[in-house]
């Protein structure tokens, strides 16, 4: 029966990977020690990275997702990128589109699509070719390759000298661009709510043709993070145990792990903006931004399980694998994100149990180690 309801778990998962990828099956390449891709390498799979200092000068024939320290991409990709960092460099071509965010980001070569990037300072050179849009936030965001499409970008400081195929939005307090090399429209310090009428009902349009196409994506999203679950799980089984009780044993460990969250949400949100500020601490900024993307990206997967375990004892269905919790809680999770203003509610709770848990469970390595330290420098009673 075990074996039985094994299989039947695994064919699930497969069948929904088909689902994603019809035409292709990649096993995606994920590394956390050796962050370098050499120039003669190639990686035809989808390719993850997690280390303080990553270099990619090869070809990834899939998409680059990376993070860490400093992080510089040189090389070919053939899919999207998506980089975090402290310092953030691409200069190779991508064939996809780029989301990025970190300390520093500077962007140059060729995109096939799309930029969306933020960080404290965000640089598009003169180099750079962008086939569709560009969205740039920062406290400082220069623009000034070429631009395909239209150009969205907001900060403190704005330094646009891009051509510009489409229109130019741009907010901020201190704004330059040069306006003979946009195409369309140019409108600074937009007000949202002087938007005119017709701009209103050519949105809302759009919004009812896009309803089935949304309903499809998200369909999608939920399949993609269900796999994404049930592979966390089999990689860290011991590790997804120890995060789901953290969440879930009791009451108090509950509100522990919300706790903990709230006031670590604070304190690490509170110091990636001053360690970004300060130019200096970018680096260590931009890898707690990237940890707490971590976490609100894959970690509530936990928070999940968390919940679809609770939900399983209640119907007295054993679970030991956590694979049925997963469902349970996803379903949950659906359900819940058709609901406004809860769902942004119930995904808040998610992310500070979650990140409580990482908090707590590193608290708990923290004090073995010391203790396993103390025993072993403590001197030895000699028998008389």
């Amino acid at each position: 029966m075990k074996r039985a309801k094994k299989v039947m778990l695994l064919s699930m998962v497969f069948g929904m990977l088909a689902m994603l990828m019809p035409f292709s099956a990649y096993a995606a390449d994920i590394r956390t020690e050796d962050g370098t891709i050499g120039e003669d390498e190639t990686i035809d799979d989808d390719l993850y990275i997690f280390s303080d200092e990553v270099e990619v000068e090869g070809i990834v024939v899939g998409d680059l997702i990376a993070s860490g320290g400093n992080v510089e991409v040189s090389g070919n990709v053939m899919g999207d990128l998506y980089v975090t960092g402290g310092m953030v460099s691409v200069s190779g071509n991508i064939d996809g589109s780029i989301y990025a965010a970190g300390g520093q980001v500077e962007i140059s070569g060729i995109v096939g699509r799309s930029i969306i990037s933020f960080g404290g300072q965000v640089r598009i050179l003169s180099d750079a070719s962008v086939f569709e849009d560009v969205v740039a936030c920062g406290g400082q965001v220069s623009v000034d390759g070429f631009v395909g499409d239209d150009l969205r970008a907001a900060g403190g400081s704005l330094d646009i000298k891009s051509e510009v195929r489409g229109d130019a939005i741009v907010s901020g307090g201190d704004v330059k661009i040069d306006e003979d090399k946009v195409a369309g429209d140019v409108e600074k310090n937009v007000d949202m709510e002087k938007t005119t009428k017709s701009t209103k009902r050519e949105v809302e349009g759009f919004g009812r043709a896009s309803s089935t196409f949304n309903i499809i994506a998200n369909a999608a999203v939920w399949v993609g993070m269900f796999v994404v679950g049930a592979v966390l799980i089999w990689l860290a089984p011991v590790k997804t145990k120890i995060m789901v009780e953290k969440i879930s044993a009791s009451w108090s460990e509950f509100f522990m792990s919300l706790l903990y969250g709230f006031l670590g949400s604070i304190v690490l949100g509170v110091g990636s903006i001053v360690l970004i500020i300060t130019l200096i601490g970018m680096p260590l900024g931009g890898l707690i931004i990237g940890f707490l993307a971590f976490v609100a990206w894959i970690g509530v997967l936990w928070a999940d399980m968390a919940v679809g375990r609770s939900i399983v004892k209640l119907v007295g269905v054993k679970d030991d694998s956590y694979y049925i919790s997963l469902l349970a809680g996803r379903v949950l999770s659906l359900v819940i994100g058709w609901i406004p203003c809860v769902n942004l509610l119930y995904g808040y709770i998610l992310f500070l149990v979650v990140l409580g848990a990482v908090i707590r469970n590193k608290m708990d390595l923290l004090k073995k180690g010391r203790r396993s330290t103390a025993k072993k420098a403590a001197p030895k009673s000699k028998k008389k």
